[in-house]
């Protein structure tokens, strides 16, 4: 007869094959329409961008196509006039060999003023419509162009004042202090103009940074001026760095082939200022300038306007997402209701 030996103390038996544990994944966000309601990648915000720009072509690149043309062609002839005359005063500073002199700076300062405020109203005007439509897009929605202008008219003034208040305050600012260090410095004045113009594109680009979701504010928020600023800049808090790659991304993206057409027309524009030694054919040698540049600023607006703003929108959705979890089911059920904030009725509702 025989006996089973007797297991040692604390033995617990033969090992047992381990069970795996299983990993937990986290739960993708819904994705109704253009991108994830959740916090979005640089990839994310991207394609829901070109996913927009592709699947709702008149209300993005089409209405950006009409306002363009609307305000580049009465300010192309401007273009064409303004220059000559201002010219001489150019050709005089070279001729004198001043080359920080006054004329030159009033001489830039008026060609520049005329297409920053055209410009500028035409961006205010279209910026709107455009980030209504990233939102819309954003819950499966390809709203119309009537319903975007309709929804963007009642936040139109505040845009346009603000897209000509913040860059026209550094733009004032910037040429004051120029004057002063122009007439004020005995010596080394380049220096100091140089250090100052550095200083100033610093601040414009931090400012700029934390301001960049005003106009979005502005459209799907509903808030007065002050209170977008102030909602941008808490939105903003930690994430400047971030906020600024993506501007600068997508900016190179959309401006990559504009920029080298810039610097073609500048170099042929500058060649032939350097070679005037008369105001004689002032005409033709701003026209290179102007042609090109409309037709650079024209590519600029069709397709870089609305790829930065619908990228902004969604950059401002995905700062939303982080920082309140019930964004997303709000969204969808303003959507589901018609109670967004930025959709417009056609008509006031029955009272019966």
């Amino acid at each position: 007869m025989s006996t089973q030996p007797t297991p040692p103390p604390g033995w617990a038996g033969p090992p047992r094959p381990a069970v795996p544990v299983p990993r937990w994944v986290k739960p993708r966000p819904p994705q109704p329409g253009s991108i994830p309601l959740g916090p979005l990648s640089i990839g994310e915000i991207f394609g829901g961008t070109w996913k927009t720009m592709t699947r709702n072509r008149p209300g993005t690149i089409g209405l950006a196509a009409v306002v363009c043309l609307a305000a580049l062609i009465p300010l192309s002839p401007i273009l064409i006039v303004v220059p000559p005359q201002v010219g001489a005063l150019v050709v005089e500073s070279l001729a004198y060999e001043d080359f920080f002199g006054v004329g030159r700076l009033i001489a830039s300062f008026v060609i520049l003023a005329v297409p920053f405020l055209v410009l500028g109203i035409a961006q205010a005007y279209l910026v709107p419509p455009l980030t209504v439509s990233a939102a819309e897009a954003s819950t499966g929605r390809r709203p119309g162009i009537s319903e975007l202008l309709r929804a963007s008219n009642p936040v139109a003034l505040g845009n346009i004042l603000w897209h000509l208040l913040w860059p026209g305050l550094f733009y004032t600012i910037g040429i004051l202090v120029d004057l002063g260090i122009r007439f004020g410095a005995a010596g080394g004045g380049a220096l100091l103009i140089l250090a100052w113009w550095t200083v100033l594109l610093i601040l414009n680009y931090y400012f700029g940074t934390r301001f960049a979701f005003v106009p979005t504010v502005l459209t799907l928020e509903r808030l007065p001026l002050p209170a977008a600023i102030k909602q941008s800049w808490l939105l903003t808090r930690g994430k400047v760095w971030s906020t600024l790659g993506h501007q600068l991304a997508m900016a190179a993206i959309c401006g990559t082939l504009v920029g080298i057409g810039w610097a073609l027309v500048a170099l042929i524009w500058i060649s032939t200022l350097t070679a005037a030694e008369s105001t004689t054919g002032f005409g033709s040698t701003f026209l290179v300038p102007t042609i090109g540049g409309t037709v650079l600023a024209l590519l600029v607006g069709i397709f870089g306007v609305p790829a930065m703003t619908l990228s902004t929108t969604y950059l401002y959705q995905s700062r939303r997402f982080e920082l309140d979890p019930g964004y997303a089911d709000q969204l969808l059920t303003s959507h589901r209701t018609g109670q967004a904030p930025w959709l417009a009725p056609e008509s006031e509702p029955s009272k019966d």
